[in-house]
């Protein structure tokens, strides 16, 4: 089977997979001595079936005229890591235990997915904040795509997330890809987790996301790939993003927009000095009677100046939510309060 040429593996990304880099790390040099001098560059001579592996890789994914760099390091850790210095060349770094746990195919998924990082030019250092975070999530949902087209098999890619995440070597393991994704089921809505802070997706999802992704290839010519096919895929991945992964996010998200609003109106009517009754009604319309009364409680008990530093306070820290939570601007937020209150 012919590769498919760069373009189509760059059209490939999921939507709001828009983190870009723009600029390059500055010290490649010293990260590639560095690399040179503590773990060991995969070379034809020291290791020849990595060092295979890796060339057909770079064949197979159209990235023959790029300059791209393997190396391998001491860790117990299961890494891997892409450190791009130009557009078109970048290290590749894989830790020791995570090329004893995997067989050739299977690394083939790893590399190629950290290789997806230079095809879609992801800026890996721009990240920070829940709404970023989201967005790298997304990142990795792409990659993980170029990872399956380079394996070409979507056994052997869910045998790569599951031997990942137990840490479990083949000896143990039965692969079973439809019960495994089913695991989804048994997930708790009511109980909070941890993923809007991870930079990185929860391996079941990353399972389910390939299996759709895969259910819509064409057999032995990927370029086939019907967009509209693609679009309903992703549309259904982050639908699942969004229930099983990042559902508690999007209250969050809800929360901060909403305290925000609130307390850039809170302000205004203090330098205003009074709210009328035609914005009151909208207030309690927007917020709620409840949080409107207890506004006006607090204008009532507290002095100007008090209300003032409340009032701030609570912007400045509902600001640094809405920041991180939301991809909403505070900007919007500050034109929809003057709207609000106009009304």
């Amino acid at each position: 089977m012919l590769s498919p040429p760069l373009d189509f593996y760059r059209s490939l990304h999921l939507p709001l997979d828009t983190l870009k880099f723009s600029v390059f790390k500055q010290d490649i040099a010293y990260e590639l001595n560095n690399h040179i001098l503590d773990s060991l560059e995969v070379t034809r001579e020291l290791t020849p079936t990595l060092y295979t592996t890796m060339q057909t890789l770079i064949k197979d994914l159209s990235l023959i005229p790029f300059d791209i760099r393997f190396f391998v390091y001491a860790s117990s850790e299961l890494q891997a890591s892409c450190l791009a210095s130009t557009p078109t060349s970048a290290i590749i770094t894989i830790s020791s235990a995570l090329i004893d746990l995997l067989d050739e195919n299977e690394m083939k998924f790893i590399v190629g997915h950290e290789l997806g990082h230079l095809i879609f030019q992801h800026n890996t250092g721009c990240c920070g904040g829940v709404s970023n975070n989201r967005i790298s999530r997304i990142q990795e949902l792409s990659c993980d795509r170029i990872g399956l087209l380079a394996c070409r098999s979507i056994g052997d890619a869910i045998s790569t997330q599951i031997k990942c995440s137990s840490g479990l070597p083949k000896k143990h393991l039965r692969i079973d890809v439809s019960y495994y994704i089913d695991q989804v089921t048994k997930i708790d809505h009511n109980t909070p987790n941890a993923r809007v802070i991870s930079t990185h997706p929860a391996w079941l999802i990353r399972a389910r996301s390939l299996v759709h992704f895969q259910a819509i290839l064409p057999p032995g010519n990927p370029q086939g790939l019907n967009l509209q096919s693609l679009d309903r895929v992703n549309n259904q991945i982050l639908k699942e993003i969004n229930e099983y992964s990042d559902y508690n996010l999007k209250t969050l998200a809800e929360a901060a927009y909403t305290n925000v609003l609130f307390w850039l109106i809170a302000i205004e009517v203090l330098n205003h000095g009074k709210i009328s009754g035609p914005q009151q009604t909208a207030l309690i319309e927007r917020f709620g009677a409840k949080k409107v009364d207890k506004f006006i409680r607090m204008l009532n008990d507290n002095t100007i100046e008090q209300n003032q530093k409340i009032c701030q306070r609570n912007i400045d820290q509902s600001r640094k939510e809405l920041d991180d939570y939301s991809i909403i601007t505070f900007e919007s937020c500050v034109k929809e309060a003057k709207e609000l209150l106009t009304k």
